[in-house]
């Protein structure tokens, strides 16, 4: 998501991050991140599936788009949601509800404080890390295409 000021962003999530003594990607994407002089422990990526990476964490930040946020659930990991608009409100709250990461944090209110409070929880909450562990292993089990079509086909043949 494009932000008013990527740099000061880039810092916040550094500091979170040493803050929790935790390693971290940054996908740089549309948002105009462009870190430079990571630490060792900070990697940045312009792009990369979420269907590779996400398994292979502790835990997800980002801007709650569905995609995102189905994504995540489906690795089973905790996930910090930072809305910016619309829907990701939304998908913030439902993280929230149903104890799957932290209450989100509007792209507007991120400061490095915040969000190292919220990967403490996402890493550190035992019951957090279950209960999305749980519904990732719910979720790969199913087969969502065909679950679609025999919706579709049950609708259209009403």
């Amino acid at each position: 998501m494009k932000m008013k000021d990527p740099e000061a962003t880039v810092n916040a999530v550094l500091d979170a991050v040493r803050a929790n003594k935790a390693r971290a990607v940054i996908a740089a994407g549309w948002g105009g991140l462009k870190p430079t002089n990571l630490p060792d422990e900070v990697f940045a990526v312009d792009a990369v599936p979420h269907d590779w990476l996400l398994p292979k964490m502790a835990a997800a930040i980002h801007h709650g788009g569905a995609g995102t946020t189905g994504a995540a659930l489906r690795a089973g990991i905790p996930q910090i949601v930072v809305p910016f608009v619309g829907d990701q409100f939304f998908w913030a709250q439902q993280i929230e509800k149903r104890d799957l990461g932290p209450r989100g944090i509007p792209h507007t209110k991120l400061t490095a404080d915040a969000l190292g409070k919220a990967i403490g929880v996402a890493l550190n909450d035992q019951t957090m890390r279950k209960r999305a562990s749980d519904i990732g292993a719910q979720m790969r089990a199913e087969n969502g295409i065909a679950c679609a079509a025999d919706i579709i086909e049950r609708a259209a043949a009403k």
